[in-house]
């Protein structure tokens, strides 16, 4: 069987930031399994896998704004250090997860959460970063074609 349109495909893969360091891997996420030519993917990673078979592999580049975007400054904020947890004492490189609640005129109306990176920490207000670490760079996929499916 071939990769075409609605093939149910599962890869195995590694994900290689532009210092050439693996960031993440199938062995620790699971297989990324998708359907094919239903937009789940990155449009290079799902042109470069048309027609491939089971145990083919597959070296794809992508550019920021075919993986994880460009690094939006809007992103990047204040927040009171008060808001940020009691007891809870960032630091610059620590990672935390919030909850964001809608506020009147938000475009959404269910709470969600949110992962930011601590930029900085003052004595009154912690800078956060909510762009994913990958945002505004190049990165490789190096996936194999592990299993290949019909739907249904």
């Amino acid at each position: 069987m071939k990769i075409t349109k609605g093939i149910r495909v599962e890869l195995d893969y590694q994900l290689i930031d532009r210092e050439g360091k693996v960031f993440e891997t199938s062995d620790e996420s699971g297989r990324l399994i998708y359907t094919h030519g239903a937009k789940e993917i990155p449009p290079p990673l799902e042109t470069a896998l048309e027609g491939a078979v089971e145990g083919d592999t597959r070296e794809v580049l992508l550019a920021p704004a075919d993986a994880f975007g460009e690094r939006d400054l809007e992103s990047i904020f204040s927040v009171p250090t008060d808001l940020i947890g009691e007891g809870t004492v960032p630091r610059s490189g620590d990672w935390i997860d919030m909850v964001v609640e809608p506020e009147e005129g938000d475009d959404f109306t269910e709470p969600y959460e949110l992962e930011a990176q601590v930029v900085s920490v003052d004595d009154d207000a912690v800078i956060l970063d909510t762009n994913h670490p990958l945002a505004g760079q190049e990165v490789t996929f190096q996936v194999t074609v592990a299993a290949l499916s019909k739907p249904g």
